[in-house]
């Protein structure tokens, strides 16, 4: 089981939380919004964000850097310049893996914190091996159909 310290979330008391370590970052962060139920579930989507493969991280740092210089242009602020496009992981933190419940197949769903994007923050959605949705949060999950009109930086 890679989920420790299992317990009733205290804002959603009919489901669970509890942590997981996330190597990608060096530390545990909540896995939120799953049942007792779906415990085998929530460990498998767990198991697909501690195992990020290079590919999927890069299209991540790729969404992410995209999205971080489309808010400062937004905003009038000059764009960064990454050497390396991890650099980017730097100045994002994240907070929870949302799990929520589909029975198709274990996806990624993150919710993050990042320097230029206070308010909003930013978030991950990944089914399947494809980033589905990097962009402000939202509550988009993996499984959402996206409209053409949604700020989405998953794709170049």
């Amino acid at each position: 089981m890679l989920i420790k310290n299992i317990s009733v979330d205290p804002l959603l008391p009919d489901t669970l939380q509890g942590h997981v370590y996330f190597p990608l970052f060096n530390k545990d962060i909540l896995v939120i919004e799953f049942t007792a139920d779906h415990i085998e579930y929530a460990n498998a989507c767990v198991g697909l964000l501690v195992d990020l493969s290079d590919l999927m991280i890069s299209k991540l740092c790729q969404a992410s850097i995209r999205y971080c210089n489309a808010c400062l242009e937004a905003m009038g602020e000059p764009i960064r310049h990454f050497e390396n496009e991890r650099e980017v992981l730097a100045l994002v933190d994240p907070r929870a893996l949302i799990i929520g419940y589909s029975n198709v197949v274990p996806a990624i769903h993150l919710e993050l914190s990042c320097e230029w994007e206070k308010e909003h923050g930013m978030e991950w959605a990944i089914l399947q091996n494809e980033v589905k949705y990097v962009s402000s949060f939202q509550g988009i999950g993996p499984f959402d159909e996206l409209d053409e009109n949604d700020s989405n930086f998953a794709k170049p």
